[in-house]
């Protein structure tokens, strides 16, 4: 991962922006008055989660990411902004080396291979006659093909070279399928397919960029019935929440995240509307997963099963939570090492409570009602951790009642309000009947271990780069990565209209700017005169766009034009949608003056789309027609 990229990981633009300008929530996306213009009737300035982006759709007309957003707000150059990002987010700036490239280079392929793997295994489920009694089991778990396609699920076949073959025949080498996490070793020499036999569901980071796999046998006899992608430079277990792509948007709208355990209760609230469900993987959250739920929501809803596991993950769960999570520490005896220190939690955990013998699967598919009334009656950690250890005990006994108080003293006491530490001793001694004061009593002599230091959130400093890959080149890399093999295309492609701002990533916005301050045939088969003059932290991307550029060589100077146009349909097509809605703004608000300006941009946008669209219609059917005549040649 990039310098770039790991800023853009750890802030949230939204929160970023936030800080010097009044935001509030529009729709999904946040509205303020631009910073950068006088502007105190209508908002005109717009953040949007969901891309990392923003846009005055006022006088300023323009917009873009984190980074081009202090660039304009500090009036200062890309590398001043990288500088004081970096030092916002921790990110250590260092000279990039030749093994930079190189990792970046390995990351990118085993992206490929990985995609490729889905695909492969997706085909066989849906087509392949071996995977019949797979759609059966499906079929009967009442997963419809909808989920089936939007989750790609797939079928591994039960064979120990078939993905090994069908990956060499993409051009990939053994290294690449057995670094991807798609191959073990034997210890003989040679390697076979890791995944064998199994339902196959592809696991994506929040970008939905796939890193891995989860593997579900398909034979009482195998073992084990769930198999994980090993450890990759792009998969680690602990830092992933299946269906975190697919769930962010609805967690950010509803500042809600509910955490399962298993892909299936994921997915099966996915397919009855329950859009902000993510599986854990396993019963204990770690650091890693809170922290990545915590730019997206402040509450947080546990749906595991009430029983001695699911105490004993609450438990796990509970101590990460207070490390992980934004809060205000003191230091404090630590009880059972349930808690290390006395915290003010910045986000609400609750924890709903399963129907004895089912799980969110089941309940999902049986009972869909259900399922919301659990966790609108979800309870607060606290309680359902009161409630759980209190069930198998006597508490008509004095060794139960001991028992008990033992075990969840510590926890309150470790509360740091102390209006809520004083309402669970009360509810902890009616529950046990034993008078308050006992209890007061039992918890000041409390042995305590001695306290440990709390470990306040993280000072911005340097930190290691994460072994990920670039962000999914998309049209806007695809355009820039043409211009770079062909820079003297350069002129016709900015008479469509192609400017700095349809690049909404400020890295391809940097480079395409530079390339522009090319003399005419000074960048002409010599894409690395340019790099020269790039900032090292935009060499990386510059390298993966030339790589790129000569992967789609042959359709390069075919496709630029129709590309770019492309690439100003879908700018021009987003402004419009997002004028009208300032448009329906400015009329509730009886601003006439916004109301008409806003009016004469969106017929002036959309004039501009009607030529560009025109443009491409008549390309698409020259290209059509010299295909026919070629054909006819032939």
């Amino acid at each position: 991962m990039t310098p770039v990229e790991q800023i853009k990981a750890k802030l949230d633009i939204v929160e970023y922006i936030g800080e010097s300008v009044k935001l509030r929530r529009s729709g999904k996306s946040f509205s303020g008055f631009c910073p950068f213009h006088a502007n105190t009737k209508t908002p005109s300035f717009y953040v949007f989660p969901e891309t990392q982006t923003w846009h005055c759709f006022g006088a300023c007309g323009t917009g873009g990411d984190i980074f081009n957003f202090v660039m304009k707000r500090e009036n200062v150059e890309f590398a001043e902004a990288l500088r004081t990002l970096a030092g916002r987010a921790g990110v250590e700036l260092k000279a990039r080396v030749p093994a930079d490239a190189e990792e970046d280079a390995r990351i990118r392929r085993l992206r490929d291979v990985l995609e490729s793997a889905v695909r492969y295994y997706h085909n066989l489920l849906i087509n392949s006659p071996a995977a019949q009694s797979v759609r059966e089991y499906l079929s009967r778990r009442d997963i419809s093909g909808e989920s089936i396609v939007a989750f790609q699920l797939g079928f591994a076949p039960e064979s120990w070279d078939a993905l090994g073959k069908y990956l060499a025949g993409k051009g990939f080498l053994p290294k690449d399928v057995l670094d991807a996490g798609l191959a073990s070793e034997r210890e003989g020499g040679g390697q076979y397919d890791r995944f064998r036999n199994r339902l196959m569901f592809p696991i994506r980071d929040i970008k939905g960029q796939t890193i891995g796999f989860g593997a579900r046998a398909l034979s009482d006899e195998q073992q084990p019935k769930y198999l994980n992608s090993p450890q990759t430079p792009l998969f680690e277990k602990s830092a992933v929440l299946y269906g975190i792509d697919m769930a962010k948007d609805a967690i950010r709208a509803g500042h809600t995240a509910v955490i399962v355990e298993g892909y299936v209760d994921a997915l099966m609230a996915h397919q009855m509307g329950h859009k902000n469900v993510v599986a854990a993987m396993g019963t204990a959250l770690t650091e890693s997963q809170l922290k990545t739920l915590q730019r997206l929501a402040k509450k947080f809803i546990l749906a595991l099963d009430a029983d001695t596991a699911g105490f004993e993950a609450m438990r796990r769960g509970l101590s990460v939570a207070h490390d992980a999570l934004d809060k205000e520490a003191v230091p404090v005896p630590v009880g059972r090492n349930l808690v290390d220190f006395e915290s003010h939690l910045q986000a609400e955990i609750r924890v709903a409570v399963l129907p004895s013998g089912y799980d969110p699967d089941d309940l999902l598919r049986e009972d869909p009602a259900a399922w919301q009334t659990m966790l609108d009656t979800s309870l607060p950690v606290v309680d359902y951790l009161i409630q759980i250890v209190t069930a198998p005990l006597d508490l008509s006994s004095a060794k139960g009642k001991s028992e008990a108080a033992g075990t969840l003293l510590p926890l309150i006491r470790s509360m740091a309000d102390s209006v809520q530490r004083a309402h669970y001793v009360q509810e902890l001694s009616r529950r046990l009947r034993v008078d308050e004061r006992a209890l007061l009593e039992m918890a000041a002599r409390t042995t305590e271990p001695a306290p440990r230091p709390a470990r306040a959130r993280p000072a911005a400093g340097p930190s290691a780069p994460e072994p990920r890959t670039l962000q999914r080149l998309g049209l806007e890399d695809f355009c820039l990565s043409m211009l770079l093999r062909h820079p003297d295309e350069l002129t016709g492609v900015e008479r469509l209209g192609l400017m700095a701002d349809d690049f909404v990533q400020s890295e391809n916005r940097q480079i395409y700017e530079s390339l522009r301050t090319l003399e005419p045939g000074e960048g002409d088969g010599q894409p690395a005169g340019l790099r020269q003059r790039l900032n090292e932290a935009l060499h990386a991307r510059y390298d993966a766009l030339v790589d790129l550029g000569r992967r789609f060589e042959p359709l390069m100077v075919e496709e630029l034009e129709k590309s770019v146009l492309r690439l100003r349909e879908q700018g021009l097509r987003q402004l419009i949608n997002r004028l009208r809605f300032l448009e329906i703004e400015a009329q509730g608000a009886g601003d006439a003056g916004e109301l008409r300006e806003y009016r004469q941009r969106i017929s002036l946008t959309t004039e501009q789309l009607d030529w560009t669209q025109s443009a491409l219609r008549a390309r698409t059917m020259l290209g059509r027609a010299e295909s026919a005549a070629n054909e006819k040649t032939v």
